[in-house]
């Protein structure tokens, strides 16, 4: 065992998410952004062939950070560069640090006559939106490497989405903060990566457009108990700096935009119920007569209440198992028994909690309807998912340097 490495843990980047696709324009290659997530086969299989919501996980080292910025930069990784699609990163900074590879011979940045015993890395001051890089506006812009762990998905390791839209950091950044208040934590709960459509005001044009933009969802309410614990114990690998294959302007160019139908759900109060009147001359007040008389009460003389009426709902009836696929009604109660024993186990106590569970995985029919197809569908998600929470409370409890032991 050698000491030194066993402190030193790293999880695999298993490849990227694109938020846009290449176009050929008069023989020349163009990214253009796509209304949703262009994935590898893998995550295709789980999330569909063009998915607009990705299930994730957020996770992070179990370490003491300065503040809530330092640990979700961590997995956002948020930061001011300057590529050349030729000799990629030139320039990165924080707002405030800079740090710029540079030609030693001109003092400029590196071009393709530069050879690689001249360039050199130096320290410098980053005037972020002040730059004249980032004013130049095909430069310096703002850019967000996004990891995070699909549970689902085939493969130990982490997933990476680039972008550089300014609204989707805004989101994110957000959203993350309202968790670290809310739950003390931003990491290894379940979340869900929506690409949706915003409309936008840009300060450089100060005229309307539509851009699509991450954001993040979560089906817990906020009073909730998150299901998984730390994991706390791998490092992110480092976000590479090479030319990120496409960081489109997020809104396809020379396309006709759906106006934004912004649906809103209003609830009629129900009304209030009263108290029926009895009519005049029909005798309502009265003892009714019953094959069953309760006993007499020691206020002989209070009035008895009126029997409330049967408003019993009436229930769909049940599809019989054999049109399901079934080959019995035992064997869809074994397997209907078998699901709800492991969202039991997953914390979803309840009806509700069980139907929202299914409904966020493309289900919303009634429970009861699953054929034998999708039931050993869930059935197989439900134990993944129970598996993972379990690995990742064993790997939480673990000291380091006992992994491997």
């Amino acid at each position: 065992m050698i000491k030194d490495l066993e402190k030193k843990q790293q999880l695999t980047r298993l490849g990227k998410i694109k938020l846009g696709i290449k176009v050929n324009k008069d023989g020349k290659e163009y990214p253009r952004a796509v209304d949703y997530f262009v994935c590898p086969p893998e995550v295709q299989a789980v999330f569909g062939e063009k998915p607009t919501e990705l299930r994730i996980v957020f996770v992070a080292p179990k370490n003491e950070y300065p503040n809530e910025a330092e640990e979700r930069d961590v997995f956002t990784n948020q930061s001011y560069r300057w590529y050349s699609r030729s000799r990629g990163l030139l320039c990165s900074g924080d707002g405030e640090i800079s740090k710029r590879w540079v030609d030693t011979k001109t003092g400029d940045v590196p071009n393709d006559k530069t050879e690689p015993t001249d360039k050199k890395k130096v320290d410098g001051i980053c005037a972020g939106q002040k730059c004249p890089d980032y004013i130049a506006g095909n430069r310096c812009r703002e850019t967000m490497f996004l990891q995070f762990i699909m549970p689902e998905v085939v493969g130990l390791g982490i997933w990476q989405i680039d972008t550089s839209s300014y609204y989707s950091m805004i989101n994110i950044n957000s959203t993350l903060r309202l968790m670290k208040a809310a739950w003390g934590r931003m990491t290894n709960i379940p979340l869900v990566l929506a690409l949706i459509e915003k409309e936008v005001t840009p300060k450089e044009t100060n005229r309307k457009k539509k851009v699509r933009v991450l954001e993040l969802r979560s089906k817990y309410r906020l009073m909730d108990t998150p299901v998984l614990e730390l994991l706390g114990q791998y490092l992110l690998p480092p976000a590479d700096d090479e030319v990120p294959d496409v960081i489109p302007e997020e809104i396809p160019p020379d396309t006709d935009e759906v106006v934004i139908d912004e649906k809103t759900t209003v609830t009629k109060p129900k009304a209030e119920k009263t108290a029926r009147q009895p009519k005049p001359g029909s005798g309502a007040g009265q003892p009714q007569q019953s094959p069953n008389p309760p006993q007499s009460t020691s206020n002989s003389n209070a009035e008895p209440a009126p029997e409330k009426e049967s408003r019993k709902k009436e229930q769909p009836p049940v599809v019989p198992a054999a049109d399901l696929g079934y080959n019995n009604e035992m064997e869809r109660d074994e397997m209907r028994k078998s699901l709800i024993d492991t969202l039991n186990a997953l914390g979803l106590d309840g009806a509700p909690k069980k139907q929202r569970w299914l409904s966020d995985r493309g289900y919303t029919k009634n429970s009861k309807d699953l054929t034998r197809d999708e039931m050993v569908k869930f059935v197989a998600l439900a134990k993944q998912e129970l598996d993972f929470v379990k690995q990742a409370k064993n790997i939480g409890n673990k000291p380091a340097g006992e992994e491997n032991s």
